[in-house]
């Protein structure tokens, strides 16, 4: 399934179903553990919290991969390595979105 987030201060933005909901948990859209889906809005009064949340995710699990690489150099195993796409690259078109939608005073939405 596609999630399409649209905004008048940006290019639609479309993702699949596990990485928009990751991203909509994150910034407490849905409930991870429910299946139903549904658009949505975050308001213009919402981004700058919305970045926020993003930021702090990202910067946690950057934070826990260094603290885990960290631990297996002390142990004298192979450090783990960042699996796949990481939140950072993942979330970047959403946050641009959202930067440019707060400074022309816009919404963003998704659809289903």
């Amino acid at each position: 399934m596609i999630y399409k987030f649209k905004s008048r201060a940006a290019a639609d933005v479309i993702m699949l179903k596990p990485n928009a909901r990751q991203l909509l948990h994150i910034l407490d859209k849905v409930d991870i553990h429910d299946p139903d889906d549904s658009d949505g809005i975050i308001m213009e009064d919402q981004i700058s919290a919305a970045l926020t949340a993003l930021q702090f995710a990202i910067d946690a699990e950057e934070a826990a991969l260094k603290e885990a690489q960290a631990q297996a150099k002390a142990q004298g195993s192979t450090p783990p390595h960042a699996a796949g796409v990481t939140l950072r690259q993942r979330a970047y078109p959403i946050m641009e979105m959202l930067k440019r939608s707060a400074k022309e005073h816009c919404d963003v939405i998704w659809t289903v």
